[in-house]
């Protein structure tokens, strides 16, 4: 949506004015917790438009986006909730459960096994609005994408693991999480994401380009 004149400096406030709108539709769309997937994808999927120099329509778009695979990027969340849940809670039983080296040995090992499921899932979500494929080839496309495109995948993840961080670990960093992180700094963050697929041609790669065809001369 430019409103100023262009140049890199307006366009870069540009940009993020229309991050920024699409990432409280994203926290509004989020609140049923089990629509993150959903969610998420979609403001992904404005993000890439975005990079991709069609800036119009934002919240139009992300509605489309949020909507056009209903059935399935749900699913995707549940599988991200069914995994990371588990780990979470591990981690914070064996916190809470005092010092020891059984315990420190469990809780190393819940975050190894949450930091390979994030960095091998890195590429579901930036994809999902736009894919044909069912939840679960989607997990494993994006596994051989890492693997193809690992650059990319692990800035993701930093990215992502930004917020986490800052709740965890950082006094009174929940709160930041939720009132910035959730209303403005997901929105910077999945354009960065974008941004850096797109330079690490993850985009061009043939297992996006073959599966994404059939949806593009469907819109």
């Amino acid at each position: 949506m430019p409103i100023f004149e262009d140049n890199p400096f307006n366009d870069l406030m540009s940009h993020l004015g229309d991050m920024a709108l699409a990432n409280i539709a994203w926290a509004v769309c989020s609140l049923p917790v089990v629509t993150i997937g959903a969610s998420t994808s979609a403001l992904f999927d404005v993000a890439r438009a975005i990079d991709e120099g069609d800036d119009s329509h934002v919240l139009k778009r992300f509605w489309s986006a949020f909507t056009r695979r209903i059935g399935t990027t749900p699913l995707i969340g549940i599988v991200y909730l069914a995994f990371f849940g588990p780990i979470a809670f591990d981690m914070w039983y064996t916190s809470s459960s005092g010092n020891g080296d059984l315990n420190a040995i469990n809780y190393g090992i819940c975050i190894a096994i949450g930091i390979i499921g994030a960095i091998c899932s890195a590429y579901v979500l930036p994809l999902a609005s736009r894919s044909s494929l069912p939840a679960t080839r989607q997990f494993r496309r994006s596994a051989a994408l890492v693997a193809a495109h690992p650059a990319a995948a692990l800035a993701a993840f930093a990215l992502a693991a930004i917020p986490c961080a800052i709740a965890v670990w950082v006094p009174g960093g929940l709160f930041f999480v939720i009132f910035f992180w959730g209303l403005l700094f997901a929105g910077c963050s999945s354009w960065l994401t974008v941004v850096l697929m797109r330079q690490q041609h993850v985009f061009a790669d043939p297992l996006v380009t073959v599966d994404e065809a059939p949806a593009a001369a469907r819109r």
